[in-house]
């Protein structure tokens, strides 16, 4: 009898586990579906903010990549940073303005030693079902230590982000808050702090 009991609350116990997984995977529908960050090795197909998207990048020699976001809508073409030689970019899917709806990020190798990324973010706009790059013109970089948005970093229960890079022998960490739609400096530190 003991062997029995002991079967059926294993059985029960699976049960309730297997309830709880499916019951999760069902309430999160698209948490799977997507990867935070993959390596572009060639134009990338993905459903992002329920659009069938294509993601198309264009890298000549010596002259500035462009991103062609291609949407059953729309075509939109975005000029990226230069991609140095046999290196490749990154693009990331994260809500860069906390408005719950997926942007994209591309990260290309800094032209030096390759040492950080430097980001191009797209946000998207939901009414128009398009993309607006992020206009970096628009942050004030005079305090901070890095000239641009390099290996970005979010935090999202603060909705801050995080951006480093090398400046001569050390490594700076520069802190943005997001507030009344546009993203502030907030600090500076070395990385060693």
């Amino acid at each position: 009898m003991r062997k029995t009991m002991g079967m059926t609350t294993r059985i029960t116990m699976h049960k309730t586990l297997t309830t709880i997984m499916l019951s999760s995977l069902l309430l999160t529908p698209f948490a799977f579906a997507q990867p935070q960050q993959q390596t572009v090795n060639r134009n990338i197909n993905d459903v992002v903010n329920g659009q069938k998207t294509h993601f198309i990048f264009k890298d000549g020699d010596d002259e500035p990549g462009q991103l062609i976001i291609q949407t059953a809508a729309k075509q939109q073409a975005f000029d990226l940073a230069e991609l140095p030689f046999e290196r490749k970019r990154q693009i990331h899917f994260q809500d860069y303005n906390f408005d719950g709806y997926t942007d994209i990020a591309v990260s290309t190798p800094d032209m030096g030693m390759g040492v950080y990324s430097i980001f191009d973010i797209f946000l998207y706009r939901p009414k128009s079902k398009d993309y607006q790059v992020l206009d970096q013109e628009k942050i004030d970089f005079s305090h901070a230590q890095c000239s641009g948005l390099m290996d970005l970093k979010l935090i999202t229960q603060k909705k801050q982000m995080t951006s480093s890079c090398r400046g001569g022998a050390r490594w700076w960490i520069d802190t943005y808050q997001f507030k009344n739609g546009q993203w502030k400096w907030l600090k500076s530190k070395a990385a060693d702090e």
